[in-house]
């Protein structure tokens, strides 16, 4: 009896001194990832720098009209050889007003009305398309309860677009974008009639509005320099792991970085190396990893950010997609994304109200994953 008593009473310590060293040998519990908004600023270069010989700029657009050239500042009115193939039933809508008065800001350079040391000429030619599939949309009203049919069309059209950046003396090309052939949506219609009105009707001069308007957002965004203020995530990691508190004291770091009036950029290219080796550590199948999935998308938010202020465009497509690919779970997380001032000329996912500096502010949505010409949105309403 009093042997048994000793056994049990030496077996007890040990058995509690193994699970405390089995304990100390697995990941802190839950593993939990806290994310932070910060604000900051965004600054995005162009994407050629112009020599200082430029001082002045003029400006230049080609865009489809009946008459030569352009009605004093306006495009007013539509190609004439267009007019002609509608149907007298279906009198011709009004060619839009592009007004091209306001000039886009290129740099530190004056604005010219003529004879600018460089020219930045916008094209769009008048589009021809063709219908690719059609589409119905079924649906209850809510208000009759009755079923409704809407009806939409695919279409695929081909009109040279884009911009040019000239020397004006030599007619060197600095920088240039050009589009020619894409893929379009229209909006749904209640009848087919309204929709086949539509498409050949007002299709034509819609999709030069719509392209006109993307080239002069292109261009600000790529020849303009710009700087906004942006909102951005950045997470670290709950848990007492020598490899937490690194990720976590890099975090707080970043957030330091941002945080200030211009981020300190050598700074954040130092923190990215943290995070960077942590996440070739990433066991994306197995939850009780040290580093595993949702650490590892974490990290992945973090790189987005840092390479977006590092301007490191190919980290952020490399980052974003990465992040894609191993977010494909029944619960996935949505995809990383930052908020940025209204004024942004860049893609964006959609717009929503926030408060900066105390004030309501109307701020876009931004995919990491964006690419420069962003989404493009149903024509026709």
């Amino acid at each position: 009896m009093v042997i048994s008593r000793l056994i049990h009473l030496v077996i007890r310590p040990m058995v509690a001194l193994l699970i405390v060293s089995t304990l100390g040998l697995l990941p802190a519990a839950g593993q939990k990832v806290a994310s932070q908004k910060v604000w900051t600023t965004y600054h995005k270069a162009a994407l050629v720098e112009l020599a200082p010989k430029y001082k002045s700029y003029s400006m230049e657009y080609d865009l489809p009209s009946s008459d030569k050239g352009m009605l004093g500042n306006v495009l007013a009115k539509a190609a004439e050889h267009y007019l002609s193939t509608l149907s007298a039933v279906e009198p011709p809508v009004p060619w839009p007003t592009i007004d091209v008065s306001k000039p886009l800001k290129l740099q530190n350079l004056e604005f010219k009305k003529s004879g600018g040391d460089v020219v930045l000429k916008i094209f769009v030619a008048a589009p021809t398309f063709g219908i690719q599939s059609h589409l119905t949309n079924t649906f209850k009203d809510k208000d009759s309860g009755k079923s409704r049919t809407q009806y939409a069309y695919d279409l695929l059209f081909t009109a040279e677009h884009g911009y040019t950046l000239s020397d004006a003396t030599t007619q060197t090309v600095l920088a240039s974008y050009k589009g020619s052939q894409r893929g379009v949506r229209t909006s749904y219609f209640d009848s087919v009639k309204e929709l086949d009105v539509y498409v050949r009707n007002k299709m034509q001069p819609d999709l030069v509005v719509q392209l006109f308007d993307e080239v002069v957002k292109r261009a600000d965004f790529e020849l303009g320099g710009n700087t906004w203020p942006a909102r951005m995530t950045v997470n670290s990691v709950e848990g007492d792991l020598p490899s937490y508190q690194e990720i976590n004291t890099a975090t707080n770091e970043f957030i330091g970085a941002l945080s200030a009036t211009t981020p300190d950029l050598p700074k954040i290219q130092n923190l990215t190396t943290v995070w960077e080796k942590y996440l070739v550590q990433a066991n994306w199948d197995d939850k009780k990893a040290e580093i595993n999935r949702k650490i590892g998308l974490g990290l992945i938010e973090n790189l987005c950010v840092a390479y977006l202020l590092l301007e490191n465009y190919e980290g952020v497509r490399e980052k974003a997609a990465m992040f894609e690919n191993q977010n494909r779970s029944f619960f996935a997380k949505s995809l990383p994304a930052f908020d940025i001032a209204g004024s942004y000329s860049g893609p964006g996912e959609g717009s929503m109200p926030v408060i900066h500096h105390g004030s309501p502010s109307t701020f876009t949505t931004v995919h990491f994953r964006s690419d420069i010409g962003g989404r493009r949105k149903p024509i026709g309403n």
